[in-house]
């Protein structure tokens, strides 16, 4: 078996390994569900906003309050993003908790390139979520860091937000 090792780990040299650098004081719990997509899950996003658009707007026109308008608008989109982890199996679907640096994954699924995503949260009553690009590299190690400077903000996707 052909390994490497560092530190007292060995590491098999067909895995890659993703570290996690993870700090977002605000949130609230510091608690986030996250998975590895094999592709770019903002363009599966817009399209699935699109779809189901004409529901939402019936549903938001209904309301005449604007500030529940818009609680229900972000609910809205925090609903169709996290409705891309339905193509995770649940046993691919992980959590994570801020102030973590360590390794989270490990694993000998194909490399390549690869988005960390996480489920949608709220951040100053906005919902924001991680979708984060890293290469998988056989036998070399990843490193992904999330912060409040590189959430997604989901309302800036929504262009009726």
């Amino acid at each position: 078996m052909d390994e490497q090792t560092t530190g007292q780990v060995v590491w098999p040299q067909d895995a890659w390994r993703l570290r996690l650098l993870f700090d977002a004081p605000s949130l609230n719990p510091p608690v986030v569900q996250y998975a590895i997509f094999p592709e770019n899950p903002v363009t599966r996003f817009a399209a699935d906003l699109e779809r189901v658009e004409k529901v939402c707007r019936e549903q938001l026109s209904k309301m005449q309050d604007p500030e529940r308008r818009q609680t229900v608008r972000r609910i809205q989109l925090a609903g169709v993003w996290n409705r891309l982890f339905r193509a995770v199996r649940g046993d691919e679907v992980y959590l994570v908790a801020a102030g973590c640096s360590d390794l989270v994954l490990m694993t000998n699924a194909p490399p390549g390139d690869k988005w960390f995503v996480t489920k949608a949260v709220e951040i100053g009553e906005r919902p924001f979520c991680w979708s984060v690009p890293f290469s998988a590299i056989q036998g070399g190690e990843a490193t992904v860091k999330l912060t409040e400077d590189n959430a997604l903000n989901l309302a800036t996707l929504d262009k009726d937000f």
